[in-house]
């Protein structure tokens, strides 16, 4: 099936869209993630850490939500769907009431009913789905609304929030308010999991889910060229196949190398502005690979025999970036033929 006229340029001008805000969508998700926020859909975005989900989100807070900051819930077991609709001052609201009779001129004639008023306007704060709502409903938009890792929400909450944010009808007693966007204004949900536990049939059955994988070596190129413009090609090549080696090597970190530390790594030293990348440079910045004192001292470790795995494939090239961008472009399809075999035997077992 082909799609033509207007239905293409919205899905062009998204991807197009998403890719000056660095990130690469590949074809076919671009048609269905088009045709998700056309249906006001809820849409979860699933892989392994480090991939590239939450970045997916903030891309699309870029091209949506421009200026604004993202509305982000960190998914953990003590989060409430209370919590994310509305939260409530006890102590200050308490207190606000128990002296309120004794303002001047209060005495009998208290106007009850305009404390009550103004102590939901001063006490009860607007969680992130209530704030999402009411944004769009005041600029007639649409605001994105991310949920990170819902595989970390008790099981419980994980099916009450979703079935709110299916249709945003939320009434609530205690801000004596009714919320319900009107088409067009709805928030753009974006859903994250992990694979640390699977996530009940019904809940995804409201979704439209995307498996989301690490970008190739060429892909994560464009990103850095990108993000990090004023890097040398040459110590951006070699960022890259650290970078690489690291994830492809069973070192057991407890948190995979993700897109955006890969960012922070080429800004830190793009910063410093170096000829080359000597071993003690990689090594004096390996906290912004690892985030953790276990993992930083584990890439401690690892880090020279990495370094040397990717100096040896450079060195042959005596600094030439046409031969250099051919091991990238090597490496890049041994890339692609691993994950084509590892998706066609997630198929095999499906299927079996």
């Amino acid at each position: 099936m082909r799609i033509r006229g207007e239905r293409a340029d919205q899905v062009m001008w998204l991807a197009s869209s998403l890719h000056r805000e660095g990130y690469i969508l590949p074809a076919n998700h671009a048609v269905a993630l088009t045709g998700a926020l056309h249906t006001a859909q809820i849409i979860m975005l699933s892989g392994t850490p480090g991939c590239g989900k939450t970045w997916l989100a903030t891309c699309l807070n870029e091209v949506f939500s421009k200026g604004l900051p993202l509305l982000k819930v960190e998914g953990h077991e003590a989060v409430t769907l209370e919590s994310l609709l509305y939260e409530v001052d006890e102590t200050s609201l308490r207190l606000f009431l128990e002296t309120a009779p004794r303002l001047p001129g209060a005495g009998e004639s208290a106007d009850w009913f305009g404390l009550a008023d103004e102590a939901r306007r001063r006490f009860i704060h607007h969680g992130p789905i209530i704030q999402s709502i009411e944004y769009g409903a005041e600029h007639h938009t649409r605001r994105v609304l991310l949920i990170d890792e819902l595989d970390k929400f008790k099981g419980s909450s994980e099916a009450f929030l979703l079935s709110f944010l299916n249709d945003f009808s939320v009434s609530i007693s205690h801000l004596d308010r009714y919320f319900k966007p009107k088409p067009g204004e709805e928030p753009i949900v974006i859903v994250t999991k992990n694979e640390s536990r699977q996530i009940m049939q019904p809940t995804q059955r409201r979704c439209v889910v995307f498996p989301v994988t690490t970008p190739t070596i060429l892909e994560e190129d464009e990103i850095l060229c990108q993000k990090v413009p004023e890097l040398h090609p040459l110590c951006r090549y070699f960022l890259l196949l650290l970078v690489y080696r690291i994830r492809s090597e069973s070192l057991g970190l407890e948190k995979p190398v993700s897109i955006s530390e890969a960012i922070d790594l080429a800004e830190a030293i793009a910063h410093l502005e170096p000829d080359g990348i000597s071993l003690e440079l990689v090594e004096d910045h390996v906290v912004y690979l690892a985030k953790n004192a276990a993992d930083q001292h584990t890439l401690g470790r690892k880090i020279a025999m990495c370094y040397r795995w990717a100096e040896e494939l450079l060195r042959p090239t005596g600094g030439d970036l046409g031969l250099a961008y051919r091991i990238l472009m090597v490496h890049n399809e041994q890339q692609r033929d691993a994950r084509q075999k590892r998706e066609g035997s997630i198929r095999l077992r499906t299927s079996a």
